[in-house]
C-alpha cells in the first residue's frame, strides 16, 4: 500500500545501550544475505532501545488506566482486559514494542499518547520497503533471533507474511466493534485504518469537472500525461484496480489506454510536489492523507474520490510469531482498536478510522459509498487475488 523508503529511528524513551545481535549471514546467494542484512539493519537501533520503569510500579500504573472513564476503551470490560495484558507485560519485564512497517513511522505522533496511556511501554518504530521487512522478519523467525514485535504495513505484505506463516493468531478484547470484512477469519491481522486513493489534482491546470466519471472516460485520451504508478509491479494503482477488476468492469483493452495515455513510474512519490508546482496535472490513484498534508501547507491542489474508480486502500496491523515482547505486543494491537486510537488515527495520523462510531471530519471522502461500489475483497484473500490480476493484466503489459 505505501511508498516508504527506509527511515532510522532513534530509541523514543533516549537510551542507547547496546546488545550483541547475532551474525545472520549464511552461504547461499545475494537473497540469503540481503535477508540478513535487513534483519541486522532493523535490530541494531530497536536493540539499543531498552530502559523504564520497575515491575511493580509498571503495575500499578496499568491498574490506573482502567479505573474512572473508560469510553476511551469502547467500555469498562475493555478497559479491563487491556490493565490484564498490560500487567501480563508488566510481569514479563516488557517495556517496549518494536514496530516494524511505514505506518509505525508515519503514526509516530500517535505513540506519545500510547505512551501516557501506558507510562511503562514504549513504541519502537522502525521502517524499511515492505518486501525487505517481510524478508526480515521471515529470518527472524526462522532463526529464533527475533527483535521485531508487530508489523504495521499495507494490506498486501501483512497477507503474505501471513500466508508464510508468520504472524500469531490472537483476538483483541478491542476488536469487538470491528466489522468481519476488516478482520482476518483466522485472527492472524487486523484491518484498523486505511487511506482513500483517488484523483489528486493541480487547481491551476485543472477542474473538478474534468476529473473523469468512469473507467472509459480516464482511458478515452480526453486527459494525457496523468501519473500512475506501472500497475505492473502491484503497487497502488494494481490494488485499486483490483475491485473493478472483480466486478467484471474492466478490460485488458483500458488497461492499455492507461499505459497510452498515462505516465507510468516506478513510485508516485515525488510526483506529490510535482503536482504542488503543476508540472503534473493530475494523478488518478492518490493518497488522501498525502493530499491533505499538501493542502494544509496552503499547495493549489484538490482532491476528488469517485465511487467505482477509487477506493479505501487498507492498513493492517498484526503481531509477529515468537515476538520477545509479546504481551506489550498485544496490548498495543489492542489498543489500536480502541475509540482513543481510533480518533487519533484520523486527527493524527490523516488515516481513515475504520471502527464504527469513530467520526472522520465531514469534508473526508465517505468510504462507505466507495466500498459499496464496488465487491470488496476478504483480507485473507487480498494477495490471492492481486496475484490474479496481476496474472491476468500481463497481456496489456506487451
Amino acid at each position: 500500500m505505501t511508498e516508504f523508503g527506509w527511515r532510522s529511528a532513534a530509541c523514543p524513551d533516549g537510551t542507547g545501550g547496546r546488545r550483541r545481535v547475532a551474525a545472520g549471514a549464511r552461504p547461499g546467494g545475494r537473497r540469503r544475505v540481503a535477508a540478513a542484512a535487513a534483519v541486522a539493519a532493523l535490530s541494531l537501533a530497536a536493540s539499543a532501545c531498552g530502559g523504564g520503569v520497575g515491575t511493580a510500579e509498571a503495575s500499578k500504573q496499568c491498574t490506573s488506566t482502567a479505573s474512572g472513564d473508560t469510553a476511551w476503551a469502547g467500555n469498562a470490560e475493555n478497559a479491563r482486559a487491556l490493565a490484564e495484558l498490560c500487567k501480563g507485560a508488566a510481569k514479563a519485564g516488557q517495556n517496549q514494542v518494536v514496530v516494524y512497517g511505514a505506518y509505525a513511522e508515519l503514526f509516530r505522533p500517535i505513540w506519545q499518547d500510547f505512551t501516557k496511556r501506558y507510562p511503562s511501554i514504549k513504541i519502537v518504530p522502525k521502517v524499511q520497503p515492505p518486501g525487505a521487512t517481510v524478508s526480515a522478519v521471515q529470518s527472524e523467525v526462522s532463526s529464533g533471533r527475533q527483535v521485531g514485535d508487530a508489523l504495521m504495513l499495507g494490506l498486501e505484505s501483512v497477507s503474505v507474511s501471513a500466508d508464510k506463516g508468520l504472524l500469531q493468531p490472537f483476538e483483541p478484547a478491542t476488536v469487538d466493534d470491528l466489522p468481519n470484512r476488516y478482520r482476518d477469519s483466522k485472527q492472524r491481522f487486523y484491518v484498523p485504518y486505511g487511506d482513500v486513493y483517488g484523483f489528486m489534482y493541480n487547481k491551476d491546470k485543472m477542474s473538478e469537472a474534468d476529473i473523469p466519471k468512469s473507467m472509459a472516460d480516464l482511458v478515452s485520451g480526453r486527459l494525457r500525461g496523468f501519473v500512475l504508478d506501472d500497475p505492473g509491479l502491484g503497487v497502488i494503482s494494481a490494488q485499486s484496480l483490483m475491485p473493478i477488476y472483480k466486478a467484471n468492469k474492466l478490460t485488458l483493452d483500458q488497461m492499455r489506454g492507461l499505459k497510452r495515455h498515462g505516465k507510468l513510474v516506478d513510485s508516485t512519490r515525488p510526483y506529490y510536489d510535482r503536482l504542488v508546482t503543476g508540472e503534473t496535472a493530475m494523478m488518478p490513484w492518490a493518497s488522501y492523507m498525502r493530499h491533505l498534508r499538501k493542502e494544509q501547507a496552503g499547495a493549489p491542489v484538490a482532491f476528488k474520490a469517485v465511487p467505482g474508480l477509487s477506493s479505501l486502500l487498507y492498513g493492517s496491523s498484526a503481531v509477529i510469531k515468537g515476538a520477545p515482547h509479546m504481551e506489550a505486543a498485544k496490548l498495543w494491537a489492542s489498543w489500536m482498536l480502541t475509540p482513543e486510537a481510533q480518533r487519533l488515527i484520523a486527527s493524527k495520523g490523516l488515516n481513515t478510522p475504520l471502527r464504527p462510531g469513530v467520526e472522520t471530519p465531514a469534508s473526508w471522502p465517505d468510504y462507505h459509498v466507495l466500498e459499496n461500489a464496488m465487491p470488496q475483497i476478504a483480507p485473507e484473500d487480498f494477495n490471492r487475488v492481486l496475484q490474479e490480476f496481476l496474472q491476468w493484466a500481463k497481456p496489456a503489459n506487451s
